[in-house]
């Protein structure tokens, strides 16, 4: 049985007793059921940034979530030739076969973890090609992969381990960079993971329904006895 149809029901009682438990029952069954918070984990939400083809592509600054066509200052990543080619600076490694500056990037499967034993990374300024492909770790083209990373703010000196989700292509149109995560408490992190706020919106629509429900039931009971 859904919170609508539980709704539904008590809205046609004669007393609103009976929704007012129900609300707090769901509210407590909702708090309890709330996964641990993921406080330390930035989302940049969904962005669809295109990679255009040709050899400037894009510039990605983390730290600001700005882009250019052209060299950025503060950029992290840039994506060129439709994503067949990807170049970083020392503080933004994605993660690669081997810890060789002109190693690939690894395609990693959604709900794997980012971290020490997941990949290499460089050191240096690096670059990538061949990472498009259907192999083992290759980025199918027009496909959907994430690549993980390690980054490290800009003013920072702890790197975080994160993940992008992209989409890449041999110099062809529709690549694009989706959205990406890090956890910025250092530790590893699930690919794909992000933080879930639509599981305390839903609390919080529940506790007000439970106000405005209270509420309701003073006016009729204040209308009765006058």
């Amino acid at each position: 049985m859904n919170i609508l149809h539980i709704l539904t029901m008590n809205l046609k009682s004669p007393s609103f007793t009976a929704l007012r438990l129900d609300l707090g029952l769901m509210a407590g069954l909702l708090l309890a059921s709330t996964p641990a918070a993921h406080a330390a984990v930035f989302y940049s939400g969904l962005q669809d940034i295109a990679i255009p083809t040709g050899l400037d592509g894009v510039y990605l600054d983390l730290d600001t979530g700005s882009t250019s066509a052209s060299s950025l200052t503060g950029w992290d990543i840039n994506l060129f030739y439709g994503g067949y080619a990807i170049a970083n600076i020392p503080t933004f490694q994605p993660g690669r076969l081997t810890s060789a500056v002109d190693s690939v990037v690894l395609n990693l499967a959604a709900g794997t973890t980012t971290g020490p034993s997941a990949f290499s990374v460089a050191t240096t300024f690096a670059g990538s090609e061949g990472h498009v492909g259907n192999g083992a770790g290759q980025f199918a083209s027009g496909t959907e992969g994430y690549l993980g990373f390690l980054f490290t703010p800009d003013g920072g000196s702890d790197p975080y381990y994160g993940w992008m989700r992209v989409v890449l292509t041999p110099n062809t149109a529709g690549g694009l960079i989706r959205d990406w995560a890090y956890q910025t408490d250092g530790t590893p992190m699930t690919v794909g993971e992000v933080p879930e706020p639509e599981h305390a919106a839903v609390v919080v629509g529940v506790l007000l329904a439970m106000f405005a429900v209270a509420k309701q039931e003073k006016v009729r009971r204040k209308a009765s006895s006058a």
